[in-house]
């Protein structure tokens, strides 16, 4: 997903640590950790909110996008970015529905995600 072309450039211009601080720097001046813009959206800050709301916008639509044919039921997201998880999901759950997203979209906690679904996945099949 990472280097699929999205508006001017990738997804990952947009949708990574370097766009979300990127975004909020144009909109507030400051250059601060994602960490920090998080914390600054958990206490309102109209920056912070916005860069955050922007960031999961264009999640949602990108992994509707990405992840259309094979229509999975659940994508878990993890990463440090996980750690805003309130301040973006709403928009990200928005735009994945609104661009044909069908997934049901969870916070992992667990440090490898896909393996976990996997085994997942292998226990439920029969044998």
């Amino acid at each position: 997903l990472w280097a699929t072309p999205y508006l001017d450039g990738t997804f990952e211009d947009v949708v990574s640590t370097r766009g979300l601080r990127a975004d909020h720097a144009a909109r507030s001046s400051d250059d601060v950790t994602v960490a920090e813009i998080a914390v600054r959206a958990s206490h309102d800050d109209e920056s912070a909110v916005a860069a955050l709301h922007w960031y999961g916008h264009h999640l949602g639509v990108g992994m509707a996008r990405y992840f259309h044919a094979a229509a999975p039921d659940v994508i878990a997201l993890s990463g440090g970015i996980t750690g805003a998880w309130p301040q973006f999901v709403d928009p990200m759950s928005a735009s994945y529905a609104d661009h044909g997203g069908t997934g049901r979209l969870v916070r992992s906690t667990a440090e490898h995600p896909a393996l976990i679904g996997a085994a997942a996945l292998a226990e439920a099949r029969p044998v």
